[in-house]
């Protein structure tokens, strides 16, 4: 159903894409509602707030990296899309103007990101996570900025979204640097 009517329809088929790829990190949350709070002690009930907030957060994350990649990808395939009859946001606004939305969309995760940051130096977590922010995810994010103004074929879009790839992989695995950096010391 996706694939033959959403995807050939502008800005639907990226965000429905988008929002089941983020919901993956929510459903721990909606499905096992009482798994944060088996373990957890009286006095750290409040840990599960920022479980919350984290999960919250990498949704957030998530859903726009994915966006950005499917709109990406849509500038990438535009040819074989106007032949089949697609009606995908580089058809229809030109390049230049999809180009327009996607800085918006990394220019706004780059401020979430930022904006994650301050929250962490207000609140002492270890430092090691920042780095990993800034050099495996907002680096490349400002990259991706410099990488798309130059795109003009389909292999100079084809980079920008593995390097959008590359994101979300990094993503992924700061889950595991959370863990040993923040919430091993909150739970222990």
């Amino acid at each position: 159903f996706y694939s033959t009517n959403h995807k050939r329809k502008a800005l639907v088929g990226n965000i429905i894409v988008a929002l089941l790829t983020s919901l993956v990190v929510l459903i721990v949350i909606f499905y096992e509602p009482n798994l944060l709070q088996q373990n957890l002690l009286p006095e750290q009930i409040d840990l599960c707030a920022v479980i919350l907030k984290f999960a919250f957060v990498y949704f957030l994350f998530s859903f726009l990296i994915s966006l950005i990649r499917e709109i990406v990808k849509d500038m990438e395939d535009m040819n074989g899309d106007e032949q089949n009859g697609c009606r995908t946001l580089p058809i229809i606004w030109g390049i230049k103007k999809t180009k327009m939305l996607v800085y918006f969309l990394i220019v706004l995760t780059f401020a979430l990101l930022i904006g994650i940051q301050i929250y962490w130096q207000q609140n002492q977590f270890d430092i090691k996570i920042v780095f990993y922010l800034d050099a495996l995810i907002l680096f490349p994010l400002v990259a991706s900025l410099y990488f798309l103004s130059k795109a003009k074929f389909q292999k100079d879009f084809s980079a920008v979204s593995s390097l959008m790839k590359f994101i979300m992989l990094a993503g992924i695995f700061s889950m595991a640097v959370l863990y040993f950096t923040i919430f091993k010391n909150l739970v222990s």
